[in-house]
Parts: C-alpha cells; sequence; structure tokens
C-alpha cells in the first residue's frame, strides 16, 4: 500500500521517480562541476542522495532545495571519505598525512561535543545540517512553527558553541 506524500493523488513512488527524472541531471553537474566528483562516482553520490530522499520524502517540502542541499552535502562527505581512506591495495603513502591528526582531534573533539548535548539538540542539528533540512521542514517535523524551528537550531548552536568552548578548555 502506497502512502500520499502531498495533498493530491501523486503517490510517494510517483513523486520520487517525478524528482528523479526532473533533477537527476542537475545534480550530477553540480556534483561533477561544483565539487569535481569523478563522473564515474557522482552517479553513486547522487543514488544515495535519493536513497536517503526516499526514507525522508513525507518531510520534505521543496524537492529541489533539498536534493541540491543533499547532494553538496553528499559531495562534501564523499571528498571527507576519500581523504582519509587509505590507497588502494594497501599502497604505502608516499608522504605522510600531515592533517590526519588534525582531522582525528576534530573528530573525537565532534564525538565529545555530541555526548553534551541534549538528545533533541543532536537530532535538530543532525536533520538541519547533515541532512539538509530546511525551517520549514524542521517545523513540520516539529509540528510547530517555521521561525520556532529557527529559534530551536539557534539555541541548539549555542548550546553546541558552549560545549565545545568548555572541551576546548578541558584540553588545555
Amino acid at each position: 500500500m502506497q502512502q500520499h506524500s502531498t495533498p493530491g493523488s501523486e503517490t510517494t513512488s510517483e513523486r520520487a521517480k517525478s524528482a528523479y527524472l526532473s533533477h537527476f541531471k542537475l545534480l550530477r553537474y553540480i556534483a561533477a562541476t561544483k565539487f569535481r566528483v569523478p563522473e564515474e562516482d557522482a552517479g553513486e553520490v547522487i543514488h544515495d542522495v535519493f536513497v536517503t530522499y526516499l526514507r525522508y520524502e513525507r518531510d520534505i517540502a521543496d524537492d529541489r532545495a533539498w536534493l541540491v542541499g543533499a547532494t553538496c552535502n553528499a559531495c562534501r562527505y564523499y571528498w571527507r571519505r576519500k581523504a582519509v581512506r587509505p590507497h588502494s591495495h594497501g599502497e604505502a603513502l608516499s608522504q605522510p598525512d600531515t592533517d590526519l591528526a588534525e582531522r582525528t582531534i576534530a573528530r573525537m573533539d565532534v564525538a565529545a561535543l555530541l555526548t553534551r548535548l541534549p538528545a533533541q539538540c543532536r537530532e535538530i542539528l543532525r536533520r538541519r545540517f547533515a541532512e539538509g533540512y530546511s525551517s520549514e521542514e524542521l517545523s513540520r517535523w516539529r509540528q510547530t512553527t517555521a521561525g520556532y524551528a529557527r529559534n530551536l537550531v539557534s539555541k541548539c548552536l549555542v548550546a553546541a558553541r558552549t560545549a565545545f568552548a568548555k572541551i576546548k578548555q578541558q584540553r588545555m
């Protein structure tokens, strides 16, 4: 049984198919030109975006805006993942990776930061920045107004900055 995602007669699968057909070329163009994801990987990145789209389709108000934002995030993630992945066949790196320690510390800081935030803030920030939710989408998810959703994001960012300042202070 298919669920309706919009007030009209368009079913979830019809909406997803329409979004895919309408936006795939644009998303591949963004991945290839703006983020320089190799052509052979760009399609895979975009397909991953559509898998996430299918999970959250009912909560997405503006397909194009959400897909573009999610594609940008997925491309950034693609390059972060490539930066820490060892070379194929276990090749030794010809030069030491000087950023590895900094990236590791940053990840540890993020992990420590997330443990200090309330679950509500973790989820709000994840949806806003990792999933690319707009204020309107957050407001529907939280069943509130877009203004209050922006306020929640702001408060959670303040809490994150405060927690991060404490983490940095403890390191000193």
